[in-house]
């Protein structure tokens, strides 16, 4: 079970990380003023961290 759980945990760390980054972003550039646009590709991106990362947190319960 470990062996299963280990990769699954990295990647849903890897993708928590990279949701935060970009939502903290975004809202730091609001909060100074200077509103940063992403473009298309990275909300399409942002889009399909959040189902995955739902998926593994709820395959292993976390």
């Amino acid at each position: 079970m470990l062996n299963e759980l280990q990769p699954d945990v990295r990647k849903l760390l890897d993708l928590m990380r990279k949701m935060e980054n970009f939502d903290a972003t975004l809202g730091a550039s609001r909060a100074a003023g200077m509103l940063i646009e992403p473009g298309p590709a990275a909300f399409d991106e942002r889009k399909r961290m959040e189902p995955l990362s739902k998926h593994l947190r709820e395959k292993w319960s976390i």
